[in-house]
């Protein structure tokens, strides 16, 4: 079993009033655990008297390669551990334990679809940066989708990477407050979406991580567009 370790916010940013993103490092003094992008871990925080809280589980947002003694994660307070992740201060000691999860990158398939809503962006955030930072050299296709440009937690880095790296193609979709000058999608994900962004559904792999009703709405599209989505398409809650 692993470990439950000590390590302490060093790093808080916070988007929007119930987001927030966090840099986390031991204060074991040992350096961060080996890790797949895509895996999560288990956090908890100490009550006043000393007793563990319930773990919750958390995808890691930062890439291996990035992370020998630092971790991030991306949070949305909605639960009694994460409002506490939300309104931490740099210096403030979680235990983590992990790391878990087989939602991991695969390395050597030649193209990747990501689909995210919201918060579960995170595992794709690690995916991302893992694949463009080694040079995998794959085609990265990512549509991220909130409610509301603030929503978009990663947006502006994601701006930036696509930028930076060919392979990389960034689509942004706010779906009811798009602000003025609003350049992105500014509805749901739909067909005609797809094939604007997607010219070839006959290879690569799809991945998805959101609400239900969204991954459910995704899948019906790929189907539509003749995907095995049993063997082609993978998925997780969060």
């Amino acid at each position: 079993m692993a470990a439950i370790r000590p390590f302490k916010v060093t790093q808080k940013n916070s988007p929007a009033d119930d987001l927030c993103r966090l840099v986390l490092e031991p204060s074991d003094g040992q350096p961060v655990f080996p890790y797949t992008a895509g895996q999560f871990v288990m956090v908890r925080e100490n009550n006043e008297g000393g007793t563990s809280t319930c773990p919750r589980a958390f995808s890691l947002a930062s890439a291996p390669c990035e992370s020998q003694n630092r971790i991030e994660l991306g949070i949305k307070a909605q639960g009694i551990l994460s409002t506490a992740l939300c309104a931490c201060h740099n210096g403030d000691t979680f235990f983590v334990q992990g790391p878990y999860g087989t939602f991991t990158l695969n390395k050597e398939v030649k193209r990747i679809v990501f689909f995210a809503a919201g918060v579960g962006m995170t595992p794709f955030r690690a995916h991302i940066r893992e694949s463009l930072m080694t040079g995998l050299n794959q085609e990265l296709v990512l549509f991220y989708s909130s409610r509301s440009l603030e929503d978009l937690m990663y947006h502006q880095e994601f701006v930036e990477l696509a930028a930076n790296h060919p392979n990389f193609k960034y689509i942004p979709v706010v779906t009811r407050e798009a602000p003025p000058g609003w350049t992105g999608e500014d509805h749901r994900i739909d067909s005609a979406m797809l094939d604007k962004y997607v010219k070839d559904f006959s290879f690569g792999d799809f991945m998805m991580c959101g609400p239900v009703p969204f991954m459910d709405g995704i899948k019906d599209l790929l189907q539509s567009k003749g995907v095995d989505t049993d063997k082609r398409l993978r998925f997780e809650r969060y």
